[in-house]
């Protein structure tokens, strides 16, 4: 309860307080929240460029400080389509998008105006992961202070009260990881409602982005504590289905990308497996080089707070 007092104020309070766009790729991630609420599964192709057609108005509100919001709100918004590259977040699912697809959607039968829809977008996301999070802290069978103190660090009430494909992400794992602390020492029967949970909050992370897939496998601890071979079928089942799901996903939405525009992940994962020492480099570099952004986003970083 205490987390998700602090939680509801601190995600509120950020979501208004930042103005739009201001977050890392939210313009983005709208867009491709918008392409799904037209019920696009797929990013097609102009030129070979993954590109969509948005409302004009997107980037029109675009703005730096709360003095422009009157002249925002009432100004009449350009009602043509502009095309917009989606080399970035075109391979994102919508499984890292339903609360932010559901709310646009209202917004968009409520009102015709664009300002208003990308704050119905952080509220739905904003108020969908914080109950995840306090989900994930009631069922836990012991680490509730950390498991909230994860879900009021900075960096994560940033992440959920933007618009990003990341907060789904955070939370789902987070309600993953408590169901499957919860069977291991919680529980002494897994029931129907366990296994639906699992999958829903495995489909969270391993259809985010493949780089998370591994974290999935920590399934396999929950049979350690238990002998029931069946529960060993059901879990090994549920984990080949999380692979085939992201690896299908990736292939399909991958398709219309050609050579290594923006997180076309097939074409990465054929080219570091020929060049093996030039990824390791890469690595190493790109760590030795933002250790200190890494520190500093742990306690919310700079949040685009410029300009």
């Amino acid at each position: 309860n205490k987390y998700l007092f602090l939680s509801i104020i601190l995600g509120i309070s950020m979501l208004i307080l930042t103005p739009l766009y201001h977050g890392q790729d939210e313009i983005a991630h709208m867009a491709r929240i918008y392409d799904l609420s037209n019920g696009n599964m797929i990013i097609k192709s102009k030129s070979e460029w993954p590109e969509i057609d948005i409302p004009a108005g997107f980037n029109e509100i675009t703005f730096s400080n709360y003095d422009t919001v009157v002249d925002k709100i009432t100004s009449e918004k350009s009602k043509e389509l502009v095309s917009m590259d989606m080399q970035y977040t075109s391979v994102y699912s919508l499984f890292s998008y339903i609360p932010q697809v559901v709310g646009l959607k209202i917004a968009r039968i409520t009102t015709s105006n664009v300002f208003i829809w990308p704050y119905v977008v952080r509220l739905f996301e904003c108020i969908s992961c914080i109950a995840m999070i306090y989900y994930a802290i009631k069922i836990i069978p012991f680490g509730k202070k950390m498991m909230m103190l994860i879900g009021l660090l900075p960096s994560t009430i940033l992440q959920t009260s933007l618009i990003s494909a990341d907060a789904i992400l955070i939370s789902g794992f987070m309600l993953f990881l408590s169901k499957i602390i919860e069977l291991s020492y919680g529980k002494k029967e897994i029931t129907k409602s366990d296994y639906i949970m699992l999958f829903v909050s495995g489909l969270l992370v391993s259809l985010s982005k493949l780089v998370y897939l591994p974290l999935t496998m920590l399934l396999l601890l929950i049979p350690l504590n238990r002998k029931d071979k069946t529960i060993v079928r059901n879990l090994s089942i549920m984990f080949i289905i999380f692979i085939l799901l992201m690896l299908g996903w990736n292939l399909i939405s991958t398709k219309n990308l050609v050579n290594g525009q923006g997180v076309n992940v097939i074409y990465y994962m054929k080219y570091y497996k020929q060049h093996i020492i030039e990824f390791i480099t890469i690595i190493l570099h790109t760590f030795i080089v933002s250790i200190g952004n890494y520190i500093s986003d742990v306690f919310g970083g700079n949040n685009n707070w410029y300009g």
